[in-house]
């Protein structure tokens, strides 16, 4: 008598909780890489707080993109 492995005669299934936390790990990657992007503006260590206002306005494109893809990614994953 021919003794079967466990995993003999069985397809490979990919259940829907291992394809969730793969996307849900891409989202991960993918958000830190964005926020990543975002660098200090160059400013010397005795600027004024007038100076610091209009150095972060030249970063809101930037924050204006990581918010929609946060937004989409928080939307993707509620959607049934």
């Amino acid at each position: 008598m021919k003794m079967q492995t466990p995993t003999e005669n069985r397809p490979f299934v990919l259940g829907k909780n291992r394809i969730e936390a793969l996307s849900d790990g891409i989202f991960a990657i993918v958000m830190t890489l964005l926020i990543l992007e975002l660098h200090v503006p160059d400013l010397p260590s005795n600027a004024a707080n007038v100076q610091v206002g209009p150095a972060l306005w030249h970063l809101w494109p930037k924050l204006c993109q990581v918010g929609k893809n946060g937004s989409m990614a928080v939307l993707d994953g509620h959607t049934p």
